[in-house]
């Protein structure tokens, strides 16, 4: 009986150590304290994109699934306002411990890339901790204290991706510290310094992308070219600006910020001939009728193009907010893009006589 009991437990153990390290699957144990909603969802983008809803137990959840290959995997918490990325492939084992309150610092381990970023973050606690608790008391005054911070970290990750050109955890440090709005061109220096199989890794392919459209789209470039259909059924493209400027424009009808400027684009076409000055606003909607509601009360002298919010003048201006603007000279290249209405007004002034409307 005794050894019918030890033979028990010894199958039993052997069986769970086979379960875990099944080359098929990959497996994914966290224990994340005071979370205050027990509903985790797990978001792996392999091929597919798919979602899983897990249920955390005393903030203690278990996840496995299957991919051939390193992938992203995103779990959502907190009625998805918190979430982090892990990476993970078949036959890994990934042990996931930390507080909510600051996913940045939860440490992920289980396989080189996550090893690394845990590193990473381990090294660089105390900084990362501090700018935690500074955002959360949303204190002006601290915005001072956070940009040093953030530089800080950002050479921290630049001296990391020089000691690691080939890991994952490189360009994913890229990603999350080098990786700026408005300065995409910055991260090509690092994004050089990639070498073997991270290269071949997509989220080296998606860096690159990015660095690309904002190349394409960088001052003193010729502007793309573009064929829309605008809101008076005319055909639009760049040789209908031929030896004028063009500001082009984008925003959405829900954008406040939008609203706001439109006083600004009013003033600067009363200011400027239309022989010197063309405009052109395209609004990102997927429902026309928004934009006839946003306009009702408005008079609009300038061109108005109502685009899908997946349109191709999207990626090929490589919008990413709004509002978002361009100014393009009557050579065709880009003179000025993403600039405050105060700072377009002093541009335009400078490169442009004032005529009477």
């Amino acid at each position: 009986m005794k050894y019918w009991c030890v033979c028990f437990i010894v199958c039993n153990v052997f069986m769970l150590t086979s379960c875990k390290n099944n080359k098929n699957l990959f497996i994914v144990e966290g224990n994340i304290p005071n979370l205050t909603n027990n509903n985790l969802y797990v978001v792996t983008t392999s091929d597919d994109i798919k979602i899983d809803t897990v249920q955390a137990r005393l903030g203690k959840f278990y996840y496995k699934a299957s991919s051939d290959s390193v992938i992203p995997i995103l779990i959502y918490m907190e009625k998805q306002s918190i979430w982090m990325t892990i990476w993970a492939q078949n036959g890994d084992d990934i042990k996931i411990e930390g507080d909510v309150n600051c996913p940045e610092l939860i440490a992920v381990k289980g396989n080189e890339i996550n090893n690394l970023l845990t590193e990473f973050k381990s090294k660089n606690h105390s900084i990362i901790q501090e700018r935690c608790d500074l955002v959360d008391e949303k204190n002006p005054d601290n915005d001072a204290r956070i940009n040093d911070m953030e530089q800080f970290l950002k050479e921290e990750a630049k001296s990391f991706i020089q000691k690691h050109p080939s890991s994952v955890a490189s360009l994913v440090l890229i990603q999350d510290y080098l990786l700026s709005s408005g300065e995409q061109d910055s991260i090509s220096p690092y994004l050089s310094m990639i070498e073997g199989y991270a290269k071949n890794d997509r989220l080296y392919k998606k860096l690159t992308a990015i660095v690309e459209r904002y190349q394409r789209t960088a001052i003193g470039n010729p502007a793309p070219d573009f064929s829309l259909i605008s809101t008076n059924n005319d055909t639009l493209t760049l040789s209908n600006f031929k030896n004028k400027y063009l500001l082009l424009t984008f925003e959405t009808s829900e954008c406040d910020m939008c609203d706001e400027g439109y006083a600004d684009l009013v003033a600067i076409r009363k200011k400027y001939s239309k022989k010197q000055l063309e405009m052109m606003t395209v609004v990102l909607n997927e429902d026309r009728s928004k934009w006839e509601k946003m306009t009702e009360n408005k008079k609009n002298s300038w061109y108005q193009v109502v685009e899908a919010r997946t349109s191709e003048m999207r990626s090929l201006y490589n919008v990413t907010t709004v509002p978002y603007n361009y100014l393009i000279d009557e050579k065709g290249l880009i003179f000025a893009k993403d600039i405050s209405p105060d700072s377009l007004k002093h541009v335009l002034k400078e490169q442009l006589k004032k005529v009477k409307s």
